[in-house]
Parts: structure tokens; C-alpha cells; sequence
């Protein structure tokens, strides 16, 4: 038999349901998050040219709260040297002269791209249910 409910007491219900989803879902969201970046790591550390430099790539929570999240991936070593190798650079000699460019290696952008498309896809399933 079918319990009477006041409106009221209906709408407290309604309301606490959907408060309950909504945590486990940005809950959810927030685990995708930490694992794309720990993916994202791992993808520019196989990507990153010479033998010291890749070591040292990690993600890491940079920023959390009830609603959102911040990863970041980052070197802990050799931070000066993601730009340099991502773009190349100038050669100079010892008297300040330029005499030619290096090659980049893009190793971070084709990584982030990737995870944003990982990220986003991961969210989208989270949401489907």
C-alpha cells in the first residue's frame, strides 16, 4: 500500500535526492580529473625527448573544493626547460651572437590535448550514468 506524503515532505525528499547525486557526481568528476592528469603525465614523460628530463614529470591536485578541481601536470626538475624544448630556441655563442634555432619537440601540447579529450569524454559517461 502506498505510504501519503505531504507536499512538503515531498519536496524535502526530492530536494535531498538530488543534492545526493550531485555530490557523486562532481565526486566522480573529481576522480576522472585526478586520473586524466596522472594519464597526462605519464603520456608527456613518454613523450619528452632526452634521458634526465622526463623523470621528473607529475600531476597534482593544485586546487579543491566542494565543487571543483584544479590538476596540474608539471616537471619538478627542469621546469625552465618545457618551454625551450616545446618551442626550441636560439643558439647563441659566447659573444652573445644568435647563429641558428634548435628543433622543438612538442611533447605538452599534443598531452593536453589529448586529455582534454579523455577528461571530456570521461564526464560524459559519468553523466549518462
Amino acid at each position: 500500500m502506498a505510504q501519503k506524503v505531504s507536499i512538503d515532505g515531498l519536496e524535502s525528499a526530492i530536494v535531498a535526492e538530488l543534492e545526493k547525486y550531485s555530490k557523486d557526481v562532481r565526486d566522480e568528476i573529481k576522480e576522472a580529473a585526478k586520473k586524466t592528469g596522472r594519464e597526462c603525465a605519464r603520456e608527456i614523460k613518454q613523450k619528452s625527448p632526452g634521458s634526465e628530463y622526463p623523470k621528473y614529470w607529475r600531476s597534482k591536485v593544485a586546487y579543491q573544493n566542494e565543487y571543483g578541481i584544479k590538476v596540474v601536470c608539471y616537471n619538478i626538475k627542469k621546469a625552465w626547460l618545457t618551454h625551450l624544448l616545446e618551442f626550441g630556441h636560439t643558439i647563441k655563442n659566447g659573444t652573445g651572437r644568435t647563429y641558428g634555432r634548435t628543433r622543438a619537440f612538442p611533447h605538452i601540447k599534443p598531452a593536453e590535448e589529448n586529455a582534454k579529450k579523455v577528461f571530456e569524454e570521461r564526464v560524459k559517461e559519468i553523466l549518462r550514468g
